[in-house]
């Protein structure tokens, strides 16, 4: 996985704006299962 953002950056964010947390994360677990390789791989979606 390409780590363009962290877990922790994600932490950080969620704690500055609660209301976002969810989907943060469900977007963040779906983005760890989508298994992109090369940054050249994500821009294509």
């Amino acid at each position: 996985m390409l780590n363009i953002i962290n877990r922790k950056t994600l932490l950080a964010y969620t704690e500055k704006y609660p209301q976002a947390k969810y989907a943060l994360f469900e977007w963040y677990y779906e983005f760890l299962k989508s298994g992109f390789k090369t940054f050249h791989e994500l821009k294509a979606v």
